[in-house]
């Protein structure tokens, strides 16, 4: 059970890198953003606003203590695997390698986060704890697992002022987080082997970073009406070079929103271009940059839509007195260029507070 356990976290743990793919890295993400193609440089809800664009803390309307929020994430991969997973006898190289032939190809993703925060107008703070293992097996004749981790934890505080009569929204939030990766090629003995565990806890780098995002948000229309704006962020400006860790880069995102109200229902529409300078150098396609998204809010219910990449997204969340929750499809590009790699995942996202 422990070795099962292991293998689980090691194929699906923590927070961006993929050598074993081209999709982009990150360190937190919202479950909203990702029903709306994760289209989120203009908007401004809770605590993640601070790891897109800070200056969307001065959206905020309400305050609330987010005592627990905890998100987890899945590809259609695993989710279809999962009773191949608890049947295989990982201590027995056979049914390991003939696991491994069976999944061959297909990408196997787990992400999770673990974010309680308090937030409100022009303010956040909180701690995190995030995890993402991609992995996938190849050789069908000695069958190997190509396993590419992160895992992320910290604390990040975000503050926002307003300027020009409320026209512009200024932002910055500060993380100071561990980073440890592995990126590692494991066969069928060692996945079998009893010392499987230290094998893992030796191929963990280590790195400590500090690091800023710096956003704005400038409101061409009054907030209060149908507001239309446009927004801008520096993600990741600081400590990039992780140490023995997987390193991050540092990036500009641009963004454009209008939020008309319909009666009861407000809905925002959100068009984000990330990372224009091509930071993320391990390809240079425009198409995997743009994110598109849609979101209706009706009382404690919203619907959520979009385009990340190139492929559909949606989500539905419930905002009720002390839960809420949130849920998201979407399909991440594991490839160079939009539409060559889609894999399909799924978020959910559990907060408790008041």
């Amino acid at each position: 059970m422990k070795k099962l356990v292991i293998l689980l976290a090691i194929l699906i743990l923590p927070s961006v890198l993929f050598a074993a793919s081209l999709e982009y890295p990150s360190i937190v993400r919202s479950t909203k953003a990702l029903g709306m193609g994760d289209a989120y440089y203009a908007m401004g809800e809770d605590q993640y606003t601070m790891f897109y664009n800070p200056a969307g803390l001065a959206r905020i309307d309400n305050s609330r203590w987010s005592i627990i929020s905890l998100q987890l994430g899945a590809n259609n991969n695993l989710m279809d695997n999962k009773n191949a997973y608890s049947d295989t006898d990982w201590d027995d190289e056979a049914e390991v390698a003939d696991f491994l032939r069976d999944i061959i190809g297909d990408y196997q993703n787990f992400n999770g986060t673990f974010f309680p925060a308090y937030y409100r107008k022009n303010f956040s703070l909180g701690v995190f704890a995030s995890a993402q293992v991609t992995g996938i097996a190849r050789n069908k004749m000695f069958p190997e697992l190509d396993t590419d981790a992160v895992i992320d934890y910290g604390i990040i505080g975000g503050i926002s002022r307003s300027f020009m009569s409320d026209r512009l929204d200024v932002g910055v939030s500060v993380i100071l987080m561990n980073r440890s990766s592995l990126s590692e090629t494991y066969s069928v003995a060692d996945i079998a082997s009893d010392e499987f565990d230290e094998i893992i806890e030796d191929d963990l780098e280590d790195g400590t970073g500090l690091l800023a995002n710096v956003g704005v948000i400038y409101n061409i229309t009054p907030k209060n009406t149908s507001n239309l704006r446009v927004g801008a962020a520096v993600n990741n400006i600081g400590t990039t070079d992780m140490g023995d860790a997987e390193d991050l880069e540092t990036t500009v995102n641009l963004s454009v929103a209008y939020s008309p109200t319909f009666g009861s229902i407000s809905t925002d529409f959100v068009a984000d271009f990330r990372d224009v300078l091509m930071a993320n150098d391990q390809d240079s396609d425009i198409p995997k940059r743009v994110n598109l998204g849609a979101q209706a809010t009706w009382k404690a219910l919203a619907v959520r839509t979009g385009l990340h990449q190139g492929y559909f997204t949606m989500g539905l969340g419930l905002d009720l007195r002390y839960v809420t929750l949130d849920y998201a499809y979407y399909q991440e590009e594991m490839g160079a260029y939009s539409g060559q790699l889609e894999d399909e995942r799924h978020v959910l996202t559990l907060s408790l507070g008041f």
